[in-house]
């Protein structure tokens, strides 16, 4: 006879982080009990009461973050329920809503304890979230399999590593040709995309930091001057800072953009000396360019910046700046916080789709921060993981 019916365990295990919450409660009014009895014996002093301050702020901050983060995504991931989530805060940690309820009971405990027992108090409730966590993964090895396995190896289950902050939020691809005509070129957190005509290139953006760029050029034996036109889907400095390499370029922005006079990290006074150091050519929406054989269309997409511009080169490739985030099998809008306009970066992001229905000829989708889709046989999209390279994200439009 089983002690617990197999409806008892699924009821349990769906209000587990509730329970885990009551237990984290509990727990810490014990110990907060007992450091009020030997408050002389556990008490930091001195400098060592200022270092633990900075600990509980900055538990509570991550806590707070993984927690909030972790409810968002739980949403996603129960509408999506075959989509395995490996990026945001699932790249931080593989269980970010048991890791924020940790990190923010002990941010509180050691704030208002300042007490040799917050090590306790930490210790007794990541030794439980572990035994908790592990009939979660089973289930999921069997769902995901190979995929799983991967990201179980590549991703902390509870305590994040401080880079795997960036990485989940900004995932480029690697420097290298996506296609005969077109490469990727990774600076940091950004990429910036070259399409070849011939002996010369055209760019799409330019990168943040021009020694970066400049040595990823040379690795593929390109020469900054071989670069004949820019086209830039902003001016933020991420993808303009490279701009001091392509002197001889024609550099091409949107009117919009250009007009706005707004330059995210490029403080206002730099400005006028910016706008007289090159020279811009102003691209309206619709409008369409040829270069030797190759043409580029400029579609004004507003929500990032007052005139971010997407591109498609040749009829067949999108570039998409920072419009849009290739994330968790599914195509959502740029950062809120990093947006002039939310509102329309999210109309632009659900109607993305659209956009590609009514452009068909597209086969390749290129994000700044988020890798690249590729269009199958079936007219079906997926990203490559840049962390997992055997295993596909499907993206279902």
């Amino acid at each position: 006879m089983k002690l617990f019916s197999k409806t008892l365990k699924q009821h349990i295990k769906k209000r587990m982080a509730l329970y885990f919450m009551l237990y984290s409660f509990f727990m810490g009014w014990i110990l907060a009990f007992l450091h009020i009895v030997t408050d002389p014996l556990f008490t930091f002093t001195g400098w060592l009461m200022v270092v633990l301050c900075c600990v509980g702020i900055l538990f509570l901050w991550v806590g707070l973050f993984l927690w909030i983060s972790g409810e968002y995504g739980k949403k996603e991931k129960q509408q999506q329920i075959h989509i395995l989530p490996v990026k945001g805060c699932y790249g931080i940690a593989r269980h970010p809503i048991f890791s924020g309820i940790v990190f923010t009971f002990c941010g509180f405990f050691i704030l208002f304890t300042f007490s040799f027992l917050s090590v306790v108090y930490f210790l007794s409730l990541y030794i439980v979230v572990l035994f908790i966590i592990r009939s979660y993964e089973k289930n999921l090895i069997e769902l995901h399999q190979l995929r799983f396995i991967y990201y179980k190896n590549c991703v902390p289950s509870v305590i994040p590593i401080p880079k795997s902050f960036p990485a989940s939020y900004f995932y480029p691809v690697p420097s290298g040709w996506i296609s005969n005509e077109c490469l990727a070129l990774q600076d940091r957190c950004v990429n910036l995309f070259l399409y070849r005509i011939n002996q010369s290139y055209i760019a799409i953006d330019t990168g943040k930091n021009p020694r970066i760029v400049q040595e990823e050029l040379k690795r593929y034996h390109i020469s900054p001057s071989q670069i004949q036109s820019v086209f830039l889907t902003h001016i933020d400095r991420d993808h303009c800072g490279g701009l001091e390499l392509f002197s001889n370029a024609t550099i091409y922005v949107s009117s919009q953009e250009f007009s706005s006079k707004r330059f995210f990290w490029l403080p206002y006074r730099h400005w006028k000396r910016f706008t007289k150091h090159y020279s811009f050519r102003v691209l309206d929406d619709l409008q369409k360019i040829t270069i030797e054989t190759v043409s580029i269309t400029s579609f004004l997409v507003p929500g990032h910046t007052p005139g971010h511009m997407n591109y498609v080169v040749n009829e067949n490739a999108l570039f998409t700046g920072d419009s849009v985030l290739f994330q968790n099998g599914r195509i959502r809008p740029f950062y809120s916080f990093l947006n002039w306009n939310h509102t329309k970066s999210v109309e632009y992001a659900n109607n993305f789709s659209v956009f590609l229905q009514q452009h068909p000829d597209i086969q390749m989708v290129f994000s700044s921060h988020s890798g690249i889709l590729t269009k199958d046989s079936q007219n079906h999209f997926s990203a490559t993981e840049c962390n997992y390279p055997l295993i596909k994200e499907s993206f279902l439009l």
